[in-house]
């Protein structure tokens, strides 16, 4: 039996697991940092992937067997792909936009600059965490 680990950067939160026992079973894990299931896959061929919403909440799921979830509901193969379509093509550029929009008020249209940049700021931390995340290497900005 084997089972292998890493850990998210900073963290105590696993990102990836790999498991194998004496019969010749094995599977890995993919972890968000909250600790949410993002990939599975196993020896026998089985394998699924979700998403989640910041909270932690599922909001897709789809395995090797084609049942596919969006928020808990089971739902077709197009209704699944028209979502994550929808939903993955809303860059964090665009993510800032309507966070900006919808700050602005009738009155004024103007938006508090030291808020702004911070949320700039932010915004490139998380893309810079993922990056980290999904190309499994350090970066240095």
């Amino acid at each position: 039996m084997k089972t292998t680990i890493y850990y998210h950067k900073n963290s105590d939160e696993v990102a990836f697991e790999r498991f194998e026992d004496s019969n010749g079973f094995s599977y890995e894990c993919t972890y968000d940092d909250k600790g949410n299931v993002l990939t599975y896959k196993n020896s026998n061929g089985f394998s699924y992937e979700c998403t989640y919403d910041e909270q932690g909440n599922e909001l897709t799921y789809k395995d090797s067997n084609d049942y596919f979830r969006i928020k808990g509901e089971e739902v077709t193969e197009e209704e699944f792909n028209n979502f994550r379509t929808k939903k993955e093509m809303k860059t964090p550029m665009q993510e800032l936009i309507d966070t900006f929009e919808e700050m602005r008020s009738p009155i004024d249209s103007k938006v508090d600059v030291d808020f702004a940049i911070s949320l700039v700021k932010s915004m490139l931390e998380k893309e810079k965490e993922v990056l980290i995340y999904t190309t499994n290497k350090s970066l240095s900005i």
